[in-house]
Protein backbone atom coordinates (compact mmCIF):
# COMPACT_ATOMS: atom_id res chain seq x y z
CA UNK A 1 0.00 0.00 0.00
CA UNK A 2 1.28 3.47 -0.87
CA UNK A 3 1.40 6.29 1.67
CA UNK A 4 0.44 9.94 1.18
CA UNK A 5 0.84 12.86 3.57
CA UNK A 6 -2.39 14.74 4.17
CA UNK A 7 -2.46 18.52 4.48
CA UNK A 8 -5.35 19.51 6.72
CA UNK A 9 -6.04 23.25 6.50
CA UNK A 10 -8.81 23.14 9.11
CA UNK A 11 -8.05 21.28 12.35
CA UNK A 12 -10.02 18.06 12.76
CA UNK A 13 -10.73 16.55 16.16
CA UNK A 14 -11.28 12.91 17.00
CA UNK A 15 -12.55 11.78 20.40
CA UNK A 16 -10.47 8.82 21.50
CA UNK A 17 -11.23 6.27 24.21
CA UNK A 18 -8.32 5.10 26.39
CA UNK A 19 -8.61 1.30 26.59
CA UNK A 20 -5.34 -0.09 27.90
CA UNK A 21 -2.26 0.77 29.88
CA UNK A 22 1.14 -0.84 29.73
CA UNK A 23 3.52 -0.36 32.61
CA UNK A 24 6.82 -1.54 33.94
CA UNK A 25 8.78 -1.00 37.10
CA UNK A 26 11.27 1.79 36.47
CA UNK A 27 12.62 2.21 39.99
CA UNK A 28 12.20 -0.42 42.70
CA UNK A 29 11.06 0.34 46.23
CA UNK A 30 12.52 3.39 47.92
CA UNK A 31 11.62 5.24 51.09
CA UNK A 32 10.68 8.88 51.30
CA UNK A 33 9.76 10.43 54.64
CA UNK A 34 9.11 6.99 56.12
CA UNK A 35 6.76 5.89 53.29
CA UNK A 36 7.54 3.24 50.67
CA UNK A 37 7.23 4.12 46.97
CA UNK A 38 8.30 2.86 43.58
CA UNK A 39 8.32 4.42 40.14
CA UNK A 40 6.54 2.96 37.12
CA UNK A 41 6.88 3.83 33.48
CA UNK A 42 3.52 3.77 31.73
CA UNK A 43 1.90 4.08 28.35
CA UNK A 44 -1.86 4.65 27.95
CA UNK A 45 -3.24 3.43 24.63
CA UNK A 46 -6.50 4.06 22.78
CA UNK A 47 -7.89 1.23 20.69
CA UNK A 48 -11.25 2.91 20.07
CA UNK A 49 -12.58 6.28 18.94
CA UNK A 50 -15.95 7.96 18.57
CA UNK A 51 -17.14 8.78 15.09
CA UNK A 52 -20.35 10.30 13.82
CA UNK A 53 -22.43 8.08 11.55
CA UNK A 54 -25.86 8.48 9.96
CA UNK A 55 -28.65 7.40 12.29
CA UNK A 56 -30.69 4.56 10.80
CA UNK A 57 -34.42 4.03 11.14
CA UNK A 58 -34.76 0.72 13.08
CA UNK A 59 -37.80 -0.33 11.01
CA UNK A 60 -36.59 0.47 7.50
CA UNK A 61 -32.82 0.60 7.90
CA UNK A 62 -32.83 3.85 5.92
CA UNK A 63 -30.93 6.94 7.13
CA UNK A 64 -33.03 9.33 9.26
CA UNK A 65 -33.27 12.72 7.58
CA UNK A 66 -33.91 16.16 9.04
CA UNK A 67 -34.30 19.10 6.66
CA UNK A 68 -33.07 16.81 3.90
CA UNK A 69 -29.80 16.01 5.67
CA UNK A 70 -28.87 12.81 7.53
CA UNK A 71 -29.13 12.90 11.32
CA UNK A 72 -25.84 11.83 12.86
CA UNK A 73 -25.20 9.81 16.01
CA UNK A 74 -22.10 8.68 17.87
CA UNK A 75 -20.64 5.27 17.14
CA UNK A 76 -17.61 3.62 18.72
CA UNK A 77 -15.08 2.32 16.19
CA UNK A 78 -11.76 0.48 16.46
CA UNK A 79 -8.42 1.93 15.40
CA UNK A 80 -6.47 -0.42 13.14
CA UNK A 81 -3.48 0.09 15.45
CA UNK A 82 -3.62 1.38 19.04
CA UNK A 83 -2.88 5.09 19.38
CA UNK A 84 -0.57 6.38 22.11
CA UNK A 85 -2.71 8.58 24.40
CA UNK A 86 -0.08 9.41 27.01
CA UNK A 87 3.17 8.08 28.42
CA UNK A 88 5.51 8.94 31.21
CA UNK A 89 6.59 7.82 34.63
CA UNK A 90 4.80 8.08 37.94
CA UNK A 91 5.81 7.53 41.54
CA UNK A 92 3.19 5.37 43.26
CA UNK A 93 2.89 3.80 46.70
CA UNK A 94 4.83 0.53 46.75
CA UNK A 95 1.81 -1.11 48.40
CA UNK A 96 -0.26 -0.35 45.28
CA UNK A 97 2.35 -1.97 43.07
CA UNK A 98 2.36 -5.07 45.31
CA UNK A 99 -1.45 -5.14 45.22
CA UNK A 100 -1.41 -5.08 41.41
CA UNK A 101 1.14 -7.91 41.30
CA UNK A 102 -0.91 -9.93 43.79
CA UNK A 103 -4.04 -9.47 41.64
CA UNK A 104 -2.10 -10.61 38.54
CA UNK A 105 -1.19 -13.83 40.38
CA UNK A 106 -4.59 -14.59 41.95
CA UNK A 107 -7.27 -12.68 39.95
CA UNK A 108 -9.29 -12.10 43.15
CA UNK A 109 -12.14 -9.63 42.55
CA UNK A 110 -11.73 -7.90 45.91
CA UNK A 111 -8.12 -7.07 45.01
CA UNK A 112 -9.29 -5.44 41.78
CA UNK A 113 -11.73 -3.33 43.80
CA UNK A 114 -8.91 -2.27 46.12
CA UNK A 115 -6.70 -1.40 43.13
CA UNK A 116 -9.40 0.82 41.62
CA UNK A 117 -9.98 2.51 44.94
CA UNK A 118 -6.24 3.24 45.22
CA UNK A 119 -6.12 4.49 41.62
CA UNK A 120 -8.44 7.36 42.52
CA UNK A 121 -5.32 9.05 43.88
CA UNK A 122 -3.41 8.35 40.65
CA UNK A 123 -3.65 11.92 39.40
CA UNK A 124 -2.50 13.25 36.08
CA UNK A 125 -1.48 16.80 35.20
CA UNK A 126 -1.95 19.25 32.35
CA UNK A 127 -4.45 18.25 29.68
CA UNK A 128 -5.05 14.91 31.48
CA UNK A 129 -5.96 16.56 34.82
CA UNK A 130 -9.57 15.30 34.69
CA UNK A 131 -8.65 11.80 33.49
CA UNK A 132 -9.43 9.08 36.06
CA UNK A 133 -7.83 5.69 35.67
CA UNK A 134 -9.88 2.57 36.41
CA UNK A 135 -9.03 -1.01 35.44
CA UNK A 136 -11.08 -4.12 34.68
CA UNK A 137 -8.17 -6.57 34.51
CA UNK A 138 -4.38 -6.72 34.82
CA UNK A 139 -2.40 -9.25 32.80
Amino acid sequence: MKRATINIAVPYKVSVIPTSMRYSLKRDMFELEGEKFCEIQFEILCEKYIKMVPKLDPETGAPVLKSGKPVLEESIADFATPVNFDNGSKVIPFGLYLLIEQYRATKQAELLEAINEALQGFGFEGSLADFRLSVTDVE
